[in-house]
């Protein structure tokens, strides 16, 4: 077994549940260099585009959609193999392309395609080490940067996007590990889930505190108990109940709470 690559099975895990697929030629969509989000131009003409498979009324409503979609492609699998597999997957910006689908019944944001990534197993030592570099890596050398800049062009609070990014963190150990991972993994499960709500500091996060930990309350558990809390409510509201065709806000949203 190659413990430093993924083997076909996870492979094939990441790219169904988290459309993350890797050396795998795209056929149809349109495709977009990641590193083009980067420039404040170009990054607006991207967004302008994007709007139109949305139907979104403003940039700053497809930048919050685009930031809840493209945190699932991104963040959910590499803290998934981190997790579950004990593997670092490298996501250099520069390797990855957005596809918007083209195919009826395909997400408008339909995968990530990475042309070429390193894979690390976690094989001896101080595990803490290991994690923080992976963390390191995915937040401050990948979706900070894109938030920054997003956030200018748009106009939207930063705390918007990172709110939007704490959604998929919270599904992914809450719900899809918990359901999934076997007894031998909760304690590993319970770490990483503490570490980045609780732990990490800010610098990992290439922001001036850690942007998960303003919108997790534990109450009386402990933190990275990996338990879903009822009734979470958002503290800022993601801008859906704009191209949404039902009436009204998510349960979850602040707006719906203050009518």
């Amino acid at each position: 077994m190659n413990k430093n690559w993924l083997e076909a099975d996870e492979s094939a895990y990441l790219a169904e549940h988290f459309r993350l697929t890797h050396g795998v030629p795209v056929r149809s969509g349109e495709l977009i260099p990641v590193t083009e989000l980067l420039d404040e131009k170009t990054c607006a003409d991207c967004l302008a585009r994007m709007s139109g498979y949305l139907h979104a009324p403003s940039l700053k409503v497809t930048a919050s959609l685009f930031a809840k979609r493209y945190a699932f492609l991104t963040v959910a699998p590499i803290l998934y193999a981190m997790t579950v597999y004990n593997k670092a997957v490298t996501l250099d910006i520069g390797q990855c392309q957005l596809v918007l689908a083209k195919e009826p019944g395909e997400p408008w944001l339909s995968r990530l395609h990475v042309r070429a990534s390193d894979v690390r197993a976690f094989a001896a030592g101080d595990r803490s080490e290991w994690r923080e570099q992976i963390i390191r890596s995915l937040f401050a050398g990948h979706i900070a940067p894109l938030w920054h800049t997003i956030s200018r062009v748009a106009n939207i609070p930063r705390m918007v996007l990172w709110e939007n990014t704490a959604v998929r963190l919270f599904s992914l150990y809450e719900k899809r590990i918990k359901a999934e991972a076997g007894s031998e993994l909760r304690e590993r499960v319970q770490a990483d889930f503490a570490c980045l709500l609780k732990h990490a500091p800010a610098p990992w996060f290439g922001e001036e505190q850690n942007p998960f930990a303003q919108f997790c309350e534990f109450g009386d558990s402990e933190p990275g108990a990996a338990t879903a809390r009822p009734g979470r409510i958002r503290k800022t509201c993601c801008y859906h109940y704009k191209v949404s065709s039902r009436e009204g806000f998510c349960s979850a949203c602040p707006r719906a709470k203050s009518r």
